[in-house]
């Protein structure tokens, strides 16, 4: 039996951080969110919980503000092309989630789509949730079985000195 990668999520914040460039958001950000997309991609699958596409293209940087249709169409498409070139695993946000999300939401005081999205990383047993989210990041590690965590790019351990230079 081939053994499965492991997995981690990613939040939309995530996501948008890197498809805008790092934009206004802290330029510390960029970096590591491109980290998760990239490097980490090379070792684990990257999971989107369904509704992210949602909010991905509902997003003013990707949908636009008073842009014409054809343009707000086009971009929202190169997004959804994007997703489905990177390979990103994509999981379904059912009634299962939604009922998961409606007891997470007024435990966190999350938003409905925040609590989605950590109910379906929650009952997909996706031990990592990547995000910038405040509100999300609040949930740390107090769910077992899930950390909300943001992207961080592991440092190399300290070199040891050789046994004869010491």
């Amino acid at each position: 039996m081939a053994s499965r990668r492991p997995r981690v999520a990613v939040d939309t914040c995530v996501l948008l951080n890197v498809l805008i460039n790092g934009a206004n958001d802290d330029p510390g950000w960029l970096p590591r969110s491109r980290w998760v997309l990239d490097e980490h991609r090379r070792t684990h699958e990257v999971v989107l919980p369904a509704l992210v596409l949602a909010e991905l293209g509902g997003a003013p940087h990707v949908r636009g503000n008073h842009i014409e249709s054809s343009e707000r169409k086009r971009r929202v498409h190169a997004v959804h092309n994007w997703i489905r070139e990177n390979r990103f695993v994509i999981i379904d946000i059912d009634e299962r989630v939604g009922i998961e999300a409606s007891l997470l939401a007024p435990r966190w005081q999350l938003s409905g789509s925040d609590a989605a999205i950590l109910a379906a990383v929650k009952l997909w047993e996706i031990p990592t949730l990547y995000t910038w989210d405040s509100g999300l990041l609040k949930v740390g590690d107090q769910i077992p079985g899930v950390s909300v965590v943001e992207p961080q790019i592991p440092t190399a351990p300290a070199r040891q000195a050789d046994f004869f230079q010491q």
